[in-house]
């Protein structure tokens, strides 16, 4: 039987080798593990700016939508068409009543269109020139009942015009929050 407290200098050198190989072994888990989790942390970085950004992107999308609003004719008389989400389109003529259809647009969108008064712009009155108006007037009735398809493209290419620009200036507005709250907490991350 050996001594287990003696050293024979052949025993010395082998564990010295297989300690050295298994502190190598270490060494090299421990780099692999740290390569992964910094591969994995700027995944999780890139993952997390997607989703935020995604979240941006959406909040400004439905907030542009459904602000969105413009003045325009209808025929004769200026209205201010809005966006709504009650999912009918509903013309306001003030005092003759209000006029609610179904909406064809997705997601419970609808329009709102509020008539107003003919357009205030005559400062003289004179037989010939309220003749004139008024015959201007029944020419726009006219045009609008006959095709109401070219209004309503108006309409709606004005309102998706809106709408994109509320979206764009909302997105600008999160994001330099964003950024202004994160440079004021100096750069903090999660």
């Amino acid at each position: 039987m050996t001594d287990p407290t003696s050293t024979d200098p052949t025993d010395a050198a082998t564990p010295a080798r297989g300690a050295g190989a298994a502190l190598g072994r270490l060494r090299a888990v421990g780099s692999r593990a740290r390569r992964v989790l910094r591969e994995r942390t700027r995944d999780v970085r890139w993952g997390r700016a997607a989703l935020v950004g995604f979240v941006l992107v959406l909040v400004s999308v439905v907030t542009g939508v459904t602000t969105a609003g413009v003045d325009m004719s209808l025929g004769p008389h200026m209205a201010r068409y809005d966006v709504t989400t009650d999912d009918t389109i509903t013309v306001d003529l003030g005092p003759l009543g209000t006029l609610q259809i179904d909406s064809p647009l997705p997601l419970t969108l609808g329009v709102r269109a509020t008539v107003r008064e003919i357009p205030d712009d005559l400062t003289e009155i004179d037989q010939a020139t309220t003749l004139q108006a008024l015959s201007g007037d029944l020419q726009t009735y006219l045009a609008f009942f006959t095709g109401p398809q070219a209004t309503l493209t108006d309409v709606a290419r004005a309102l998706l015009l809106d709408a994109a620009r509320r979206s764009v200036l909302t997105l600008l507005l999160l994001f330099g929050a964003g950024v202004g709250g994160r440079a004021l907490l100096g750069g903090a991350s999660a």
